[in-house]
Formats: structure tokens, sequence, C-alpha cells
């Protein structure tokens, strides 16, 4: 049971770091102001789009929708690598 939680612990930790690779604040976007970082997802069943408003708003982090159920969130590099985290351990609770 010891090593079972060490073995999740260090899953969640690996996912997390690489949903915040993700944000990339190196390329240019149109939109964003000069200086934001930004990450773009992608909503589905599993990321809904109203969940992530809400976290955005409660972190206030811009956004903008875009097609195809994308959404670019831009703002402080903190701010969003917080986000990221956020996100990703909301989606280990309903995987499990």
């Amino acid at each position: 049971q010891e090593w079972s939680k060490k073995l999740e612990k260090a899953r969640k930790e690996a996912y997390a770091k690489e949903m915040e690779a993700k944000v990339e604040p190196s390329r240019f976007i149109s939109g964003v102001p000069k200086g934001k970082s930004w990450v773009r997802i992608q909503t589905s069943d599993d990321i809904p789009l109203e969940t992530v408003k809400n976290l955005a708003k409660e972190l206030k982090i811009s956004l903008k929708l875009q097609e195809e159920n994308h959404v670019l969130l831009y703002g402080d590099k903190n701010q969003l690598k917080l986000f990221v985290k956020k996100m990703a351990e909301k989606l280990q609770a309903k995987k499990l």
C-alpha cells in the first residue's frame, strides 16, 4: 500500500510537469499583450469550458475563446503555471 501511494504521487508529479511544459511564452500569438505568457488548451468532456472559465477568473487570468473548442489563456507566467497545476489535479481526481 505504501508503494502504491508513492507510485501514485510520482505519477501525479510527472503529469503536472508535463502540463507545465505546455506553457509556451516564446511564440507570438495575436491578441496577447507583450510580455504576457500564454497557454492554449482544448476543452472536452474531461476539461469543460465552464471549469476553465471559473479557474481562470479565480486566478485572474485572461482568456479568449477560439475555434474548435480551443481556449487561449494569458497572463502572469506563475499564475498560468498554477492554472496548469490545478487543472492537472482536477483531471487526476476525475480519473481516480
